[in-house]
């Protein structure tokens, strides 16, 4: 259920499963059974190609009693844009048939072409029946919804991966050998001398408003544990981008019945009451600084928050009221080894 709720905090997973969900929906609560399609005073030319022969059949039978050959060809006239080709297809079955009584219903209503269909071969000339309406235009409305949930699937999975940046860390490292873009290394917390089961980077940078990181921790035997994951608490200040004020660290066992997350707080945010109050809702309220370490535990995990880079961002709000940016590393240990 955490793994849920925290998957669902991503806006763009949100909107693919509210569009998938609402394509459901739509299809088969209104669609099949709300609101039925029904088809009502349907013309001979929309038939399957079955009906439309016994159609044909019956106007042939018809003019063969009557002779009537104003009905026979509104009969003809019913079958719309491509009934000289349903009339063609029409013949291969019913020329054997009846080869006298269609050929002078064919007499009657295109004495122009009336050797061609007999014969059942196409009309010179003549061009194929197009699409018209909303059927002409149905591949191409196809096609941008297929493209659009396309680039929408590419671009989270993208998004996702780009985020998740685990590395391998052995009992013999002191040091993680990765660097990160300022050109600092990430050392080993202090705190905690074995080397941990998972470790990760989390960046943001001022613009980043989707900023939204979640890690999912496994156990040397490929074990799932839990995840852990940073992203915006709260921005201050209105316009775009969003001034991030606080970023909230977060750790879910999948041992235990909650989340534990703790909130990394500007200066500014952090010496406001007011704030630092409606933040501690969240989690506990911690002042953001390059170097401080964050430990957050659960009932089998205990995760080390570390920052290893921060920058405030400058403009009209108040000094220290913002990040520029922040280079969380994430370290996780079991417990009770």
């Amino acid at each position: 259920m955490e793994n849920i709720q925290k998957q669902v905090r991503n806006p763009w997973a949100a909107l693919v499963v509210g569009l998938v969900v609402g394509a459901l929906f739509g299809m088969i609560v209104l669609g099949w059974w709300l609101f039925p399609v029904e088809w009502v005073d349907a013309s001979p030319g929309d038939l399957l190609s079955s009906y439309q022969t016994d159609w044909v059949e019956m106007a042939v039978n018809e003019y063969a009693l009557t002779a009537d050959t104003a009905l026979a060809t509104s009969r003809y006239e019913a079958l719309g844009e491509g009934k000289t080709d349903i009339l063609i297809a029409a013949g291969l079955e019913l020329g054997t048939q009846q080869p006298e009584q269609f050929a002078s219903y064919v007499m009657a209503v295109e004495p122009e072409n009336v050797v061609s269909i007999v014969q059942g071969t196409p009309i010179e000339g003549a061009e194929p029946e197009k699409a018209t309406g909303l059927a002409a235009f149905l591949p191409i409305i196809c096609g941008i919804a297929v493209a659009v949930l396309a680039a929408a699937a590419i671009f989270i999975i993208l998004r996702r991966l780009s985020s998740r940046q685990p590395r391998e860390v052995t009992e013999e490292a002191a040091v993680d050998a990765e660097v990160v873009e300022e050109g600092k290394a990430t050392p080993a917390p202090v705190s905690i001398q074995d080397a941990p089961i998972a470790q990760f980077t989390s960046s943001y940078r001022l613009g980043d408003d989707l900023y939204d990181d979640s890690f999912s921790i496994d156990s040397p035997q490929g074990e799932f544990m839990g995840e852990c994951g940073a992203g915006i608490s709260e921005p201050i200040g209105v316009g775009d981008p969003k001034k991030v004020t606080a970023i909230e660290v977060w750790l879910f066992d999948k041992n235990d019945i909650q989340t534990v997350t703790k909130v990394l707080m500007s200066a500014h945010a952090f010496e406001d009451d007011a704030i630092r109050s409606r933040l501690a809702a969240k989690g506990e309220p911690v002042l953001a600084a390059p170097g401080e370490e964050i430990i957050l535990e659960t009932q089998t995990l205990q995760m080390v928050a570390r920052i290893v880079d921060m920058a405030f961002g400058e403009g009209p709000l108040p000094p220290d009221s913002f990040f520029d940016r922040m280079v969380i590393d994430l370290s996780i240990w079991p417990k009770n080894r």
